[in-house]
């Protein structure tokens, strides 16, 4: 069972936010997102995010809710331009 705990803004010099899971029975924590990086929350257009999920789709694990590129997909790159809006939107997809 995984549960999302909390997303923050990352301890990490390249990196922008971090997700805290609870996996069974320990705290993992997963960081993701270049920091400085502009994404569709940030105001890119509709047709840069399908760009940036086109690009990464081949090379990431976009159904695994804990790994940096599914948290980006899904989050940074979600469907609503509101951070919360996509971290809501995660949790019901994953239902965590």
């Amino acid at each position: 069972m995984v549960e999302l705990l909390s997303v923050t803004t990352s301890k990490r010099k390249d990196k922008r936010l971090t997700a805290k899971f609870k996996v069974g029975g320990r705290t993992e924590s997963v960081s993701f997102g270049l920091k400085g990086g502009k994404t569709y929350i940030d105001g890119r257009s509709w047709a840069e995010r399908e760009a940036y999920l086109a690009r990464h789709r081949p090379r990431e694990d976009f159904n695994n809710p804990t790994t940096p590129g599914s948290l980006a997909a899904n989050i940074l790159w979600g469907r609503h331009t509101s951070l919360e809006k996509n971290i809501s939107a995660f949790k019901n997809r994953f239902k965590l």
